[in-house]
Order: structure tokens, then sequence, then C-alpha cells
């Protein structure tokens, strides 16, 4: 009998592709119940919110800039507020952080335990 690791190993999720930008995500930033677009120059590491009204674009702001190998992985609201909060993660040092946002302002950060087998907030956070 074959006893496997407890808890199961989480895979590692899949590197970005080497481009300029990540993947553009939706969500509203502006509160007008329209999704926007989030993204991140990986050349840069300048994070910007294109605030659109359907194909149209509005304007856009710069959010902040990400240190090297940071990744954009997701975005949701993870204190359940309502607002997009952004979801990082280091893909050399396997950090994840949750910037907690109200609009493009960043109002708290969340460090989460890096590593495959921790899912756990180092402080306590709203997460």
């Amino acid at each position: 009998m074959r006893l496997e690791p407890w808890p199961p190993a989480v895979p590692e999720p899949p590197r970005p592709p080497d481009a300029t930008t990540s993947a553009v995500v939706p969500a509203d930033f502006n509160g007008d119940g329209k999704p926007d677009l989030v993204y991140v120059n990986s050349n840069t590491g300048e994070m910007k919110v294109v605030y659109m009204d359907g194909a149209s674009q509005l304007g856009q702001d710069t959010v902040g800039q990400l240190g090297q190998d940071w990744w954009l992985a997701a975005v949701a609201s993870f204190n359940g507020d309502g607002q997009p909060d952004l979801f990082f993660r280091n893909y050399a040092t396997g950090e994840n952080q949750v910037w907690l946002m109200n609009g493009i302002n960043q109002v708290d950060t969340v460090v989460l335990a890096h590593g495959r087998h921790q899912l756990g907030a180092q402080r306590g956070g709203r997460l």
C-alpha cells in the first residue's frame, strides 16, 4: 500500500508566458457596474487599470509597481467588501500577497504563507 502525503500536494500554477503584459483581467474598479481591465507590464512591473465602457476606453490609471518575478494571479473581493482586490504570486520565491483595494487605492497588504502546502494567512488579516 502506498501512502500519499497529507495534505495532498498543490500543483504549482503555470508560469506566466514571456510577454510584455500579463493576462488582462476584468473587474469593476470605478464602480460604474462595467468591467474595467487590469494588467501588468512584465518588462517594467507597472500595473494599470483601463476604465472601459463596453469596447470603448474611458481612461487609465497606474495602480502600482511590482518587483521582478511578481505576477498578477487573480482579481476578486478577498475581504468581502465588494471591491476588487489583487492577488499576486512571486514565481521565484513562492510568496503570495493580496492587495486589499478601494478602487485603485491599495489600503492594506496581506502576505500569505508560501509553499506548496500552506494556505493560511501569516498575519491576522481578513482573508
